[in-house]
């Protein structure tokens, strides 16, 4: 943990720079709202096609040479969004991007196994609000790059920084991580790529079928989560920027107020997770999330959307420990890879910074909502941007509902 923390702070003061001011680089390249929802449904497609494999791998052949791995192929696709000169070359990045998951369940599994069941929201808490914690300041400085340098070449410089971080990170995992799984198959042959192949896919549909009721609720809740995410994420900064009129710096100190706010509240929330229970404080969250959505959609000043940044803030520092610990909690040790690539880590949060959908949260399982979700955003927002907020009020309601009528404290389950 100590060792995906560090490379983590890498990772998160990066993407905290260059990832909420994606959907205005593909606008600066020529791209229309319309090709953001494209973009961002590209990620989603290949992790349909890649993540069954890396969940079987993560629990057959080992986790560590799999992160280490997949995150140095990582950093090499952002030469294409560094390289960029039209969007649709952002389009093949983001293809390409998707296919080098396969490190997401095996880090997913590694990070379950090792933290003990009565310590998980507080580990998961941790694990978000240290590194979050030191990149607090990146959408500012990303802001006041692009009011500088203008809006490409700082994205330019921005997606550069990635590329470097990523390969550090890599080296560190490479050098420092040890695998929790024992006895693991290290050797795969050519010779053997069409069974795996075929036994990966089969063991997805063997793990969806071995879903519990209560499982199966929380995975319905994260497709709806994920689903609005997907239309509305991309274009935050669209309408902050365009629509009520904010600079990149104004929206870089927006940014940083919201996390900072989150990080503030995220370790005290991971122990009331762990003491008053992972499903009430899920129910709450949700609920509570309707409050900043709400506001936003009818912002107009700085002082709107800083309102509604604030409440948002409060919602996620409790929905990121409650979610992950309780989907973590219902998973065998055996399984996790497999599970985790099928749901992800379960880290759900409502973010104005992340400019789409996609990481470790997202498992094969919501591919296909999430890639109908992205590209349905981009022309809903055309039409009537108010319009995406509503969608979102609406799912989150119908998350409540199923939270309350079919989610259960599950058992903490070991073996």
């Amino acid at each position: 943990m100590l060792v995906l923390t560090i490379t983590q702070i890498l990772g998160f003061f990066s993407r905290g720079a260059a990832f909420p001011y994606a959907s205005l680089y593909v606008l600066a390249l020529g791209g229309t709202t319309e090709s953001v929802g494209l973009i961002n449904s590209l990620r989603p497609l290949a992790n349909l096609l890649i993540v069954p494999i890396a969940g079987f791998l993560a629990d057959r052949r080992g986790r560590v040479k799999l992160i280490a791995v997949a995150t140095y192929l990582s950093a090499f696709t952002y030469l294409f969004y560094i390289l960029a000169n039209q969007w649709l070359i952002l389009a093949v990045g983001n293809f390409i991007g998707g296919m080098i998951v396969f490190h997401f369940p095996a880090q997913s599994a590694l990070m379950a196994d090792s933290l003990p069941p009565q310590q998980r929201g507080i580990g998961f808490a941790t694990y978000s609000a240290i590194p979050g914690a030191v990149a607090v300041i990146a959408p500012f400085f990303a802001g006041h790059l692009i009011d500088t340098l203008g809006q490409v070449p700082a994205m330019r410089c921005l997606y550069a920084l990635l590329l470097v971080s990523y390969a550090a990170s890599a080296t560190i995992q490479l050098k420092f991580l040890h695998d929790t799984l024992h006895q693991p198959e290290t050797h795969v042959s050519f010779s053997q790529l069409k069974p795996l192949l075929l036994e990966a896919y089969r063991s997805a549909i063997d793990v969806l079928k071995w879903m519990p009721k209560s499982l199966r609720a929380l995975t319905l809740v994260l497709t709806l989560s994920f689903t609005a995410n997907a239309m509305v994420g991309p274009f935050w900064v669209v309408h902050g920027t365009q629509v009520i009129g904010l600079s990149a710096s104004n929206w870089g100190l927006l940014i940083l107020i919201h996390s900072a706010v989150r990080i503030a509240l995220t370790i005290p929330a991971g122990v009331l997770v762990d003491r008053f229970g992972k499903r009430t404080a899920l129910i709450v969250s949700l609920a509570f999330t309707l409050l900043p959505v709400f506001f936003f959609a009818r912002s107009t000043s700085f002082m709107d959307v800083l309102l509604s940044f604030i409440l948002l803030s409060v919602a996620n520092a409790f929905l990121v420990p409650a979610c992950a610990s309780l989907m973590t909690d219902t998973i065998p040790q055996a399984m996790r890879g497999r599970v985790m690539a099928a749901m992800g880590r379960g880290v759900l949060m409502f973010r104005p910074d992340s400019g789409g959908v996609g990481g470790p949260s997202i498992g094969y399982v919501f591919a296909l909502p999430v890639m109908v979700g992205s590209i349905l955003g981009g022309y809903i927002y055309a039409v009537d941007p108010i319009c995406l907020w509503v969608i979102q009020s609406l799912f989150l309601l119908a998350s409540v509902v199923i939270s309350i009528a079919l989610l259960r404290e599950p058992q903490t389950v070991e073996a």
